[in-house]
């Protein structure tokens, strides 16, 4: 009884173990994305302020 019993705890935590590892390798790929996201939304608002910085001095008679 106590061999199976063993066995069967053995088991659960090989289970357990696999998901975890499934979970890990999921948030790996979701922070990839999210790393990814962070980095094209900083690009874009980089642009967009240069964008406004140009359009400011021309506006002021700065030269670009």
């Amino acid at each position: 009884m106590k061999i199976e019993e063993a066995n069967e705890v053995g088991a659960t935590l090989q289970e357990a173990r696999r998901v975890l590892k499934e979970i890990h390798i999921s948030n790996e790929i979701k922070n990839r994305e999210l790393a990814a996201s962070v980095d094209d939304l900083i690009g874009r608002c980089e642009g967009a302020l240069w964008t406004m910085m140009q359009e400011t001095r021309e506006l002021v008679g700065e030269p670009a």
